[in-house]
């Protein structure tokens, strides 16, 4: 009996022991967090910031230098195709065209004098009434006033062109965006004095600076995504010309937008997003 009771006693003791076993591994038990590993197809993106440019942006400028006395555009004007916009001082010019038709009609009276003696020498060359020598000599002379006569008229060509440099008319139609001298300053030759570009928000193109770390994966044609914060608008482009020199380190990369939205400016701030895969990276 003393034996059993021993046995009975021993099970209870072994059973306690095995429920605080697992109980304390119960509480050594604790909640974790987990993710799902998936593969990213090595996309890449990267946003640089930048501005808007018209895609007809012209730089005009005289091709002869001298005193400007007329600029009558200012910045923000909207102007015609054929409009005059600036204009030399074209005093010396004209003088000297003046002088190229004088010499020019000189020339012309010359050559018709000419003209008329040696059709008089022919015919008495014909009739045995003038010498060989005459005839000759009649023909030089006619020969030399049209040379002459030709030359003026050449000098004459560019005397008007010279005229025609002093001024500056619109190439076509749209706005002044800036306007680079004013009255009575003398400028040089091919200096910028207006730079126009036309009113159309389809012409607007994004331009931005990509460092040399990104430039290889630039690639003309691929898409991206272009953001107006100026006019909370995501637009569209597509990669139209990527720089060959960089400038203070970055390299310029135009986008042309696809889907331009009306308020659209050159000048507003710019954030265009690009897209690079990488076929190494998971």
């Amino acid at each position: 009996m003393k034996y059993l009771y021993l046995v009975l006693l021993s099970l209870v003791f072994l059973y306690g022991c095995g429920s605080a076993s697992e109980q304390e591994k119960k509480e050594l038990v604790k909640p974790i967090k987990y993710g799902v590993v998936e593969s990213l197809g090595g996309l890449t993106t990267r946003t640089f910031t930048g501005i808007t440019l018209s895609g007809s942006e012209t730089k005009l400028s005289f091709r002869t230098g001298g005193l400007v006395t007329r600029l009558n555009v200012t910045v923000g004007q909207r102007i015609r195709k054929g409009q005059l916009l600036a204009q030399l001082d074209q005093t010396d010019a004209l003088l000297v065209l003046e002088q190229a038709q004088l010499d020019a009609t000189n020339a012309q009276v010359q050559l018709e004098t000419a003209s008329s003696s040696f059709k008089r020498i022919k015919q008495l060359y014909q009739t045995n009434n003038a010498s060989l020598s005459d005839y000759e000599q009649a023909k030089s002379t006619l020969s030399s006033a049209q040379s002459s006569y030709e030359i003026s008229l050449k000098r004459l060509d560019t005397q008007r062109s010279q005229v025609s440099y002093a001024t500056i008319t619109a190439p076509m139609s749209g706005i002044v965006s800036s306007v680079n001298a004013e009255t009575n300053e003398v400028v040089n030759p091919g200096q910028a004095i207006l730079i126009m570009s036309r009113e159309d928000s389809d012409d607007i193109e994004a331009q931005v600076g990509v460092p040399e770390r990104y430039i290889s994966q630039v690639k003309q044609g691929s898409a991206t995504s272009v953001r107006i914060p100026t006019l909370s608008s995501e637009l569209s482009g597509v990669i139209t010309e990527v720089g060959y020199t960089s400038a203070g380190g970055t390299y310029p990369v135009i986008s042309s937008l696809t889907n331009p939205t009306d308020g659209l400016r050159p000048g507003m701030p710019v954030e265009v997003t690009f897209s690079f895969e990488n076929e190494k990276k998971e």
